[in-house]
C-alpha cells in the first residue's frame, strides 16, 4: 500500500473507529445524542465493509480478497441505523424507532473492524495499530463490567445490568 493511501486509511478509518471507541467507553450510549453519534459512525463502518460506492473507500481497496457477504439480519441493522439517524424521516415521527443495541450487533461490527485491521498485517499505520489494540479490549462488557441494554417500547427505557 502506498504512503498516501496508508495516511488516508489512518486518518479516515482511524477517526471513525476512534469515535466508536470513545462513545462506547464513555457511557454515552445512554443518551440520545450518544446513540445517534454511535449509529452514524457504525453506518460508516457498514458502508465500508458492505457497500461498494465509487465515491468512497471500500474494504476491497485495501484487502482485495475480502469476501464477507451482508446477511439479511445485518441489512436490517443498517436500515434501522439509517431510520434512527434520520430525525425527519417518516418512520421516526411516531416516536423513537424500535432498535436495540444488542451484543450481536456490537460484536459483529467490532469483529469486522478487528479482522480488517489484522488483515492489514505489516501495512497497518501506527495510529490504527493503537486503535486495534483498544477495540480488542472493548468487548460488550468492557465498560467496567457494565452492560447497557436499550429497550424501546413507546418511549425509551434504559436498563443497566450490573454483574453480580
Amino acid at each position: 500500500m502506498d504512503e498516501e493511501l496508508r495516511e488516508k486509511l489512518d486518518n479516515g478509518f482511524g477517526y471513525e473507529v476512534d469515535k466508536i471507541i470513545e462513545i462506547v467507553s464513555s457511557g454515552s450510549l445512554v443518551l440520545d445524542f450518544g446513540r445517534v453519534a454511535f449509529f452514524t459512525h457504525m453506518r460508516v463502518m457498514h458502508e465500508f465493509f458492505y457497500k461498494k460506492d465509487a465515491r468512497d473507500f471500500h474494504i476491497k481497496d485495501f484487502l482485495p480478497e475480502w469476501d464477507k457477504k451482508v446477511t439479511p439480519e445485518v441489512n436490517k441493522w443498517y436500515e434501522n441505523m439509517c431510520v434512527y439517524c434520520s430525525h425527519l424521516g417518516k418512520d421516526r415521527w411516531g416516536g423513537e424507532p424500535c432498535f436495540s443495541i444488542t451484543k450481536e450487533f456490537y460484536e459483529h461490527y467490532r469483529n469486522l473492524i478487528i479482522e480488517f485491521l489484522d488483515g492489514l498485517e505489516s501495512d497497518i499505520p501506527p495510529k490504527l495499530e493503537k486503535i486495534r489494540e483498544e477495540i480488542k479490549k472493548l468487548d460488550w462488557t468492557a465498560e467496567e463490567n457494565m452492560r447497557i441494554g436499550i429497550l424501546m417500547a413507546g418511549r425509551l427505557t434504559i436498563q443497566l445490568i450490573f454483574p453480580e
